[in-house]
């Protein structure tokens, strides 16, 4: 209304002063640095654009002939009312007896609003790796990371017996045992509240347990999967497979491991194979990961590269002119037909339009110059002229090609040049052992 009335009147007018009571909207005003929702943020911007800052003060809710029309009022009392037809009685007065700034608007305090855009702050954790973990870290073979563990071990316990150390090779009992000491360390990183509540005796898990529905017990100080086949004759370790989390890195190492001794086999099957040892949570993502991190599975799965094909040359895309004004030729065969009482052999010579592929069939009856020149003087008897010939390297094509070229060059000698108009052949041999470049009509030369 303000800038409508400066635009409209011819009057010049003084300064605007605005008035409202609400401090929210002071603050909004006031603080430029704050960012809003976009409802507010764009009302807010049109303000500041459409009038100055400062020029906004506040007034008491009592003393707002707004609130007279916002809040209702009767017809008498609104008759009545001073407020609404001569506006508050400081208006009357100096600058000096108008309304202050309320303290909270004059310090700056913005408190907190929902139309006020909070910036988010996130928090990030660096989980530090265990132990084995970090051992795990400097390996990339499952078996060279159990070997290490077993030696370990080994060296362990000579020193507590104060034994002599002993080089002697792995036994299978020290290297189960070491597979063993992997997996309870990786659980006590991943399962500790569920380990502490089953090494108690009568407590159960909380159903908030990521392992509720395993139902899973202690054997040996590990965590199985429990079940209803107890009485089955499957092996122990396919009955109670062993528990193991997904995001541990020697999970990773022994997966990959089982991947590659299974000769690289697929997801359904490495699973197939995993079971049959190990309940892994979450196992289809990290199957999925070890196979597609694979590098032998990549190279063997990955599609072969397309080369991009070149343009197209020009005699293949004009249109504009007649048939067979590019034409491309070949020959094939031969086929045996029958004359009186022998067989004798018969050849066919194509040509086909490059622009719109119309085919031109005609028989020769040799392979040699004379035929094939027959031919084309009958396909240009029956076509028209052609301007450019493709074909390959052919003995009876090349000769065919020089013999025409001497005959138009001898016959443009003569005085009917001028009259008739006679142009050559731009003929256009492809390189030597190259059929490839011919692939336009020697398709053709199958269908036919």
């Amino acid at each position: 209304m303000d800038s409508k009335l400066k635009t409209e009147l011819d009057l010049k007018l003084a300064s605007s002063v605005f008035w409202t009571d609400s401090t929210s909207v002071l603050k909004y005003l006031r603080y430029p640095t704050a960012r809003y929702q976009t409802f507010v943020d764009n009302r807010v911007n049109l303000i500041r654009d459409t009038s100055d800052i400062m020029a906004w003060r506040y007034i008491n809710t009592t003393a707002n002939p707004a609130d007279l029309a916002s809040r209702g009022l009767s017809v008498a009392d609104f008759l009545q009312s001073s407020l609404w037809f001569s506006g508050p009685d400081f208006l009357k007065m100096d600058e000096t007896h108008w309304p202050t700034m309320p303290e909270d608007v004059v310090r700056g305090e913005l408190d907190p609003d929902a139309e006020v855009k909070t910036s988010p702050v996130f928090d990030i954790t660096k989980k530090e790796p265990t132990f084995i973990e970090s051992i795990a870290t400097r390996f990339s073979s499952w078996l060279k990371f159990v070997r290490t563990i077993a030696w370990m071990t080994r060296f362990i316990r000579h020193m507590q017996k104060a034994h002599l150390y002993s080089g002697d090779s792995l036994s299978s009992a020290e290297l189960r045992t070491a597979k063993n000491l992997i997996w309870r360390l990786t659980q006590s990183q991943e399962y500790e509240e569920e380990l502490s509540t089953l090494s108690k005796k009568g407590r159960s898990l909380k159903r908030s347990s990521k392992l509720i529905k395993l139902r899973p017990f202690l054997k040996y100080g590990l965590l199985h999967v429990g079940g209803r086949l107890q009485k089955s004759t499957l092996a122990d370790t396919a009955k109670h497979p062993i528990i193991l989390p997904s995001s541990s890195l020697a999970v990773k190492l022994m997966v990959r491991a089982t991947h590659e001794s299974c000769g690289h086999c697929g997801q359904n099957h490495l699973m197939t194979q995993l079971r049959t040892n190990y309940w892994i949570v979450r196992r289809n993502a990290i199957v999925k990961t070890v196979i597609r991190e694979c590098l032998v599975c990549r190279r063997l799965s990955r599609r072969p590269l397309v080369q991009v094909m070149a343009e197209l040359p020009s005699d293949r895309v004009c249109p504009d002119e007649p048939p067979f004004t590019n034409t491309g030729s070949d020959c094939f065969g031969p086929f045996l037909v029958k004359q009186r009482r022998s067989t004798v052999k018969r050849w066919g010579a194509i040509f086909t339009c490059l622009t719109s592929r119309a085919v031109h069939l005609e028989v020769i009856d040799t392979m040699e110059q004379d035929s094939f020149v027959n031919a084309i003087r009958r396909f240009v008897a029956r076509r028209g002229p052609i301007k450019r010939m493709w074909s390959d390297n052919g003995t009876n094509i090349v000769a065919t090609e020089r013999e025409l070229r001497e005959a138009l060059q001898r016959f443009n000698e003569g005085e009917i040049r001028d009259t008739l108009s006679i142009r050559g052949i731009e003929w256009n041999f492809h390189p030597p052992h190259a059929s490839h470049f011919g692939r336009v009509w020697k398709r053709l030369i199958r269908s036919v």
